[in-house]
């Protein structure tokens, strides 16, 4: 471990990588609440159908209100399923950009902090690091990032 201060460029860079890496986090806050709130639909859904069904059978008609409920439901259902989607695909580009990442306790690090959310303390622990060795790896960890992301915006 080397006691070079950081240039401003490297923090910088730190920075960027970081706010990057930390969209998995909101982005499983995301995905959770949208596969929570399909899952209500779809209840609320079979709901509607069931008393669609019982007011068809009692009153020999369909209901506006009933009527105009499932499409709306379907509708809102598909545009989850797409917010999810693209939550997914946004999720899979930044692991895709981890993976670029050459040094395996890089590698290592870097999922295990921000794709499975354990905290840097935890990882020191599972790897037999110091806590202080761990947020060093971590830090550089970032700069191969930075290196992975402007590769990857290079490239297009």
């Amino acid at each position: 471990m080397s006691k070079r201060k950081k240039t401003a460029q490297e923090r910088y860079l730190q920075k960027v990588a970081q706010e990057y890496l930390s969209q998995v986090k909101i982005l499983d806050v995301h995905i959770s609440n949208k596969f929570e709130e399909l899952e209500r639909l779809e209840d609320l859904a079979q709901k509607v159908t069931s008393s669609w069904k019982q007011d068809a059978v009692s009153c020999g008609g369909t209901s506006d209100k009933v009527g105009g409920t499932v499409p709306k439901i379907a509708d809102l259902k598909k545009e989850i399923e797409t917010t999810i989607e693209n939550y997914l695909n946004i999720k899979r580009k930044i692991e895709r950009t981890i993976s670029g990442v050459k040094n395996p306790n890089q590698l290592d690090i870097l999922q295990k902090y921000y794709i499975l959310h354990k905290p840097l303390e935890q990882i020191a622990c599972e790897l037999g690091y110091t806590y202080r060795n761990t947020c060093y790896i971590h830090e550089q960890a970032l700069l191969a990032v930075a290196s992975v992301i402007e590769r990857e915006n290079s490239q297009t």
